[in-house]
């Protein structure tokens, strides 16, 4: 099924064999698009029919000036942003010592802010049950309850997305754009 925002595009399809299974099943889609915020970006995308095998990227064409972009969060509404954290950004949260780093596989990523805080969450428990030391899974303890503070819109944190090429954005939810501060980065 094709999305709304590609009517009018030329999507390239073409069929070649699948890296996992050999069978000629593999369908490739590639296709340019201008997306909201990013830019132009190179949407690929691979899926066998054979095997299931799934494969799907999307690239940026382009680079905009570095920049920093600190979102203070106050309150439930506040989680309602949307974030677009570009493959090359840095997301760091302060107040729970957390921070997401780009790395060879990293992806453009859109989703909410308490989307972005859930993912956060999600690793610190694994964090937790991996802990080597009982300071460590004390240390994770609190910054847990901290974080379900702030899921609960009871606690105030500020996001900080460092991104080299530009490409990142938070769109606070109506009313709130006061709370976003962009600086260009050297």
């Amino acid at each position: 099924m094709e999305h709304d925002w590609f009517k009018g595009k030329t999507i390239v399809r073409r069929v070649e064999k699948c890296p996992m299974c050999g069978e000629k099943a593999l369908d490739v889609r590639e296709l340019e698009y201008e997306a909201p915020y990013v830019g132009k970006i190179y949407v690929y995308s691979m899926k066998c029919y054979n095997c299931g095998y799934v494969f799907k990227r999307a690239y940026s064409l382009e680079d905009k000036k570095p920049c920093r972009i600190k979102y203070s969060v106050e309150d439930e509404e506040d989680l309602k942003a949307l974030v677009i954290r570009s493959e090359s950004a840095r997301v760091e949260v302060p107040e729970l010592d957390a921070s997401i780093d780009p790395g060879p596989a990293a992806e453009t990523v859109i989703m909410s802010l308490e989307g972005l805080l859930d993912r956060i969450r999600e690793a610190l428990v694994v964090m937790i049950r991996w802990a080597e030391t009982p300071e460590q899974v004390k240390r994770g303890e609190e910054i847990l309850k901290v974080l379900d503070e702030v899921l609960k819109g009871r606690r105030k944190v500020t996001l900080i997305i460092e991104d080299p090429r530009g490409l990142s954005a938070i769109i606070p939810p109506e009313g709130r754009k006061s709370k976003l501060k962009i600086e260009e980065m050297k």
